[in-house]
């Protein structure tokens, strides 16, 4: 009894020998590594610099009651000529704002933007010898800049962890200022209108935005505007001899093309998407 009894506990003792080397030798069990993808939810703030390449598209439409122009041919000759694109350009500068809701890797968003902008464009334009005895030396000249432009944007993209491709588009608001100045008989007549219009036109474009940091944010941006058309009266001087109350009508429609950078601020802390 006492020598089976004793093998019978060397036998369990090299079972549990043997168990503990196997579970010594099995490889440690090992959570799953989690990489945490940046989420773009959020609202932010920000500035932007760049330039715009404005083109303001005119035609002239000219009154045939006065000395200058007699007949509707010699009219019609006259408007032949004036038909061009001026194209003010310069800087563009100014303040960017938004909110940011992102499911899965779709990103969607609204935001709001108000921008200074320089620079100005001229022409003159002067009749030379013709066959409908327009007067030489009468001229036309026509002067456009734009100064302000605001929009209002919703934004569509997708989003890579921590880089957004995205499209935009929306109703866009802007200040445009032109001077039109009409001249006859080598400048006897002198007559011009100045114009400050607010236009409300619409824009569309798109951007790539690559966030920093886990609350600065860099961008990169290109926008279309179209501020549509508008006509400035250039009044009638007595020297003209004119009937109608405006000697002519000149008609512009203006847009532009914005490439901007900008930096934004994005409120609150680390903040991660779930998918």
């Amino acid at each position: 009894m006492r020598r089976a009894a004793a093998i019978l506990v060397a036998g369990l003792t090299a079972c549990l020998a043997q168990a503990a080397s196997a579970a010594d030798m099995a490889p440690a069990y090992k959570a799953p590594v989690v990489i945490p993808v940046y989420s773009w939810t959020g609202c932010y703030l920000g500035a932007n610099v760049g330039s715009h390449f404005g083109s303001d598209k005119i035609t002239t439409t000219t009154s045939v009651n006065n000395l200058a122009f007699p007949t509707p041919a010699r009219a019609a000759f006259f408007d032949s000529l004036t038909p061009t694109t001026l194209h003010p350009q310069g800087y563009a500068y100014g303040l960017q704002g938004g909110c940011n809701l992102q499911l899965g890797s779709f990103v969607g968003g609204f935001e709001a933007d108000a921008d200074w902008l320089s620079g100005s464009f001229s022409r003159t334009m002067v009749v030379g010898v013709n066959p409908f005895f327009v007067p030489p030396g009468n001229y036309l000249i026509d002067s456009t800049k734009a100064t302000f432009l605001s929009t209002a944007r919703a934004r569509v993209g997708v989003a890579v962890n921590r880089m957004l491709l995205y499209v935009t588009g929306g109703v866009a608001f802007g200040t445009v200022e032109t001077t039109d100045t009409l001249g006859t008989f080598n400048g006897f007549g002198v007559s011009a209108t100045s114009t400050t219009t607010k236009r409300t036109g619409w824009t569309a474009g798109g951007g790539i935005e690559s966030a920093l940091t886990d609350n600065i944010l860099l961008r990169a941006e290109y926008l279309y505007v179209d501020l549509g058309s508008f006509d400035a009266a250039i009044p009638c001087a007595f020297a003209f001899g004119c009937v109608d109350p405006a000697d002519s009508v000149v008609h512009h429609k203006f847009t532009d093309q914005i490439i901007r950078a900008g930096i934004s601020y994005k409120f609150g802390g680390p903040l991660y998407a779930k998918y």
